[in-house]
């Protein structure tokens, strides 16, 4: 894991604004020393990280690597910070530089970056001196992160009908395909998936039933591994064919021409187990002659893109998870093996079967170990139990634990930082690959080139992954196209877990193993869910983190008393809450900051708005299905290029045209008036005339092609409502809010060309003074707020409204009466009446027959005292009525 952080490093020291700075300061040469160092320092990195395991010297050593890349990151990021800040002030970071840089001492009280190097550079000194204490190498690209694994045996042990259960509709299909007589030509079927799913085992069964039935003519079971020689397979296979071994050495043609000689007149079958690299199939393929008498070839292997290069006309056969009921079913014959179940499990062993079940996550491997086990142990449920409470995967299951390492070690290193990665999200999470493709790039995990863009290659390391069974894909937009949702096998999300806090990459706290690791980590989750707020205000207090660059917070999130102005990422998910900590008040200061997410939030005491104006580095802005959440920007914000998405369920264009341009109306109103758990997104658009607007909230549109502009509020003196049906036509929005007098000369909201585009609409400073003249037919939502409507006797006659489902009177000074023919208003589903002061009586709601919820919010008591009593009728068949003064 160092080698990425220092790669992540060398790429910030190459940054042109940091070299820019050092270049005006006047300490270009010890930044460039450093740089040297560290990459001298990441050539041996490779050898050191093969070399870990099991040596506490070189681990020290790779932990003495990480600590001082740690302390150059936070010197380059501190500095950078204060040139930014100061930039606030005068546009342009480098501008700002070239000022300040004009009077020495200033800077030099602004950061000491002079005096940090010069610890730095001590310290790296140090480092380069011990690394031939411990043997250390340049090992150059070649191997990297690859650690070398014993060999399987080659004896192909003996068959139990236990050890593939689930299998056998996949067996019996198998077998089919290669005993297939349609197919003359030579095929490659494949057995694809994660470590322990039962691959071996399965084609084990398969080669058993294929030879006795004696339809081929050679047969031979090779077991290939991580590090194979060709040679050595082709030598067993001459083996096998001719009863004798090859112990004189030849050149690899050699045997590639006495096997292919061999072969050619006959149907064979070859078994190719545990293949690790597509070289394998490269290099020995030459040697099966495809000689059209129906040879197959019966590969397994952890990588899809292997199995499918094998063979193009044949689709690999992906092994899946077991069933609840397979995986209880393998469970109970491992652990009870004389035992007949024809009449259920045992009733009280199923509860913790499952609780097994589930740790195992349905993998074959997993369980075949819990139930070995559990074979040992008295037949109990409380042994059972016991067994559960204290079994550690690391020793109990560490051959289960191996083979899943195996994967993992396999990795290359930019894979293995990109996986372990994964375990900032709890169990059994929906991975959304959009946006873990938007957090590698704001970690700087993905490096810019000139082969496509860094989100198309994020792509390709997530394709990989699954390639390569470290993910499960559970849904795609079709076959072989993008990934849209995927899955972390529990034990192997348990094993980016330990990786990552070993590594000091990843704190995790969760209830259940709440280690704080190390302060100087500089990525945390915390998974609280079950925390209350005296367990996170103790956690505040307990555990430091002032340079953490990236935070992850599921179910609470941690008053602390900082303010993270080093914070590259920010997730916050599955918040419900009345208050919100402070710290995130301050998010302007977080200069930093790449990417903001937030999702299921709700702030319900005091909302929580967060400015981004200054947010200069901000590349993703996520907001979903939130309330009490306000996210404030302007046209500055539209112009940070930087911000490439913005991907909101919920969005508010505010565009104000003209210099007397009313207010926008309050962030309450807003809320009061929907009440939809979605936040709200303000960007204020501020120009002179309304084409000039409407082609600013284009380019805005194209720029953001993933912004929902669902409301869309222009604010005015007069709107001319004639301009604004022509614009509609091609700037659809869901929701229109109107604050201004309406100016309907050649124009009406009645029009038909204004009620096709606009289903919702938010009148305020209309001027109304008539409901004829609002659309009678097609609107689903209307909300006539404050100085929409200024007559003092409302009538909905019938007939009218004829599709509405929403209404809302809020704040409407002059309102005394109102009334409702029978007829009017036959769809609605909701109404808020709110702060209508001098209205005195309820309408006539019982004709409303689909009316389903009321709300009174801030009307008088008499007013109030009157629906509960002599107006009561009105509302009795009315389920859902809610009054808040």
């Amino acid at each position: 894991m160092a080698q990425e952080i220092v790669s992540s490093l060398l790429f910030k020291l190459a940054d042109a604004v940091f070299k820019e700075a050092v270049l005006l300061y006047g300490v270009k040469d010890k930044v460039e020393y450093v740089e040297r160092e560290l990459r001298w320092i990441q050539s041996f990195l490779k050898d050191a990280d093969s070399k870990r395991k099991g040596n506490n010297s070189v681990q020290n050593w790779v932990k003495d690597v990480r600590e001082v890349s740690f302390m150059i990151e936070d010197a380059i990021d501190t500095f950078l910070i204060k040139v930014e800040s100061l930039s606030l002030k005068e546009p342009g970071i480098l501008n700002t530089l070239k000022r300040v840089c004009k009077k020495p001492k200033k800077l030099v009280a602004m950061h000491n970056l002079d005096s940090e190097i010069n610890k730095i550079q001590a310290r790296l000194k140090e480092i380069t001196e011990s690394k031939d204490r411990y043997g250390l190498k340049d090992l150059g690209d070649n191997n990297a992160g690859i650690v070398t694994l014993p060999n399987r045996p080659t004896v192909i042990p003996e068959i139990d009908e236990i050890d593939v259960v689930g299998f056998n509709t996949e067996k019996d299909k198998i077998i089919g395909m290669l005993l297939d007589e349609n197919i003359s030509r030579r095929s490659v079927v494949s057995i694809v998936g994660m470590g322990g799913l039962g691959k071996t085992t399965l084609a084990e069964k398969v080669y058993q039933s294929v030879k006795s039935k004696k339809q081929f003519e050679f047969d031979v079971w090779l077991t290939v591994s991580q590090h194979f020689k060709s040679i050595d397979l082709l030598k067993k296979i001459l083996q096998k064919a001719y009863g004798e071994k090859f112990e004189k050495e030849r050149e690899e043609v050699y045997y590639i021409t006495e096997v292919n000689k061999f072969l050619t007149e006959k149907r064979y079958l070859i078994v190719l187990d545990d293949i690790w690299s597509d070289h394998v199939w490269t290099q020995i393929k030459g040697a099966l002659p495809d000689n059209n008498k129906g040879s197959r070839v019966l590969i397994t292997t952890r990588f899809l893109d292997i199995a499918k290069k094998a063979d193009l006309e044949s689709d690999p056969f992906e092994l899946r998870l077991l069933s609840e009921e397979e995986s209880l079913r393998l469970l109970f014959k491992k652990a009870l093996p004389r035992n007949v179940f024809n009449e259920g499990y045992p009733h009280d062993l199923l509860e913790v079967a499952n609780s097994f079940s589930k740790q195992c996550g349905h993998l074959p491997l997993a369980l075949v170990v819990v139930g070995g086990m559990l074979s040992t142990k008295p037949r109990t449920e409380t042994a059972w139990n016991k067994v559960m409470r204290t079994m550690d995967w690391q020793t109990d299951g560490k051959d289960c634990i191996k083979i899943l390492a195996s994967s993992y070690e396999d990795l290359p290193v930019h894979l293995k930082t990109c996986f372990i990665y994964l375990a900032s999200f709890p169990d059994d999470t929906q991975y959304e690959p959009k946006l873990i493709i938007r957090l590698w790039v704001a970690e700087g995990f993905i490096p810019h080139d000139a082969r496509g863009t860094v989100e198309e290659k994020a792509e390709k390391y997530l394709e990989e992954l699954a390639q390569r069974c470290m993910i499960q894909v559970t849904d795609r937009s079709r076959p072989d196209s993008v990934i849209w949702s995927f899955r972390v096998h529990d034990l192997l999300l348990d094993l980016a877990i330990r990786e990552a806090q070993e590594k000091d990459f990843l704190n995790v706290f969760r209830k259940q193993n709440n280690s704080q690791g190390s302060n100087v980590t500089r990525r945390v989750t915390f998974q609280l869910a079950d925390y209350n707020s005296d367990d996170t205000s103790k956690l505040a207090g307990e555990y430091s983190i002032p340079n953490v660059r990236t935070l992850f917070f599921f179910g609470k999130v941690v008053p602390f008393d900082s303010q993270f102005k080093l914070l590259r990422v920010l997730v916050i998910i599955g918040i419900y809450s009345g208050e919100h900590p402070y710290w995130l008040i301050n998010l302007k200061s977080m200069l930093h900051l790449r990417c903001l997410v937030f999702r299921d939030c709700e702030f319900e005491t005091s909302k929580l708005t967060l400015d981004i104006d200054h947010l200069h580095n901000l590349q993703t802005l996520k907001i979903f299905d939130c309330s009490g959440i306000v996210i404030k920007g302007s046209e500055s914000t539209l112009a940070n290029k930087n911000l490439k998405h913005v991907d909101c369920a919920w969005s508010c264009i505010v565009i104000r045209v003209g210099s007397a341009s009313p207010d926008p109306p309050s962030d309450e109103m807003i809320f009061a008036v929907y009440g939809w758990r979605e936040p709200e997104i303000i960007l204020t658009i501020k120009n002179d005339s309304w084409e000039a607007a409407f082609a600013r909230l284009d380019e805005l549109k194209q720029r953001y092609p993933s912004i929902n502009l669902d409301y869309l509020q222009l604010n005015s003196r007069v709107i001319p409502l004639l301009e604004i049906t022509d614009n509609l036509d091609r700037r659809p929005t869901r929701i229109l809010y109107l604050n201004g007098e309406i100016q309907s000369k050649n124009a009406s909201l009645n029009d038909d060309m204004f009620r096709r585009y606009v289903k919702n609409i938010v009148l305020s400073q209309s001027h109304i003074d008539q409901m004829q003249v609002l659309p009678q037919s097609q609107f689903r939502r209307l909300v006539l707020y404050k100085g929409a409507y200024i007559g003092k006797r409302m009538i909905c006659s019938a007939n009218s409204f004829s599709t509405l489902l929403y209404l809302e009177i809020s704040l409407l000074e002059k309102l005394e009466e109102w009334h409702i023919e029978d007829g009017a208003l036959p769809e609605l589903f909701a109404l808020v009446i709110q702060k209508c002061l001098k209205l005195r009586v309820l309408p006539n709601l019982q004709y409303l027959k689909k009316l389903y919820y009321l709300m009174l919010k801030s009307m008088p008591e008499k007013f109030i005292r009157r629906v509960q009593n002599e107006d009561k009728h009105k509302i009795e068949h009315i389920e859902e009525i809610k009054i808040e003064n």
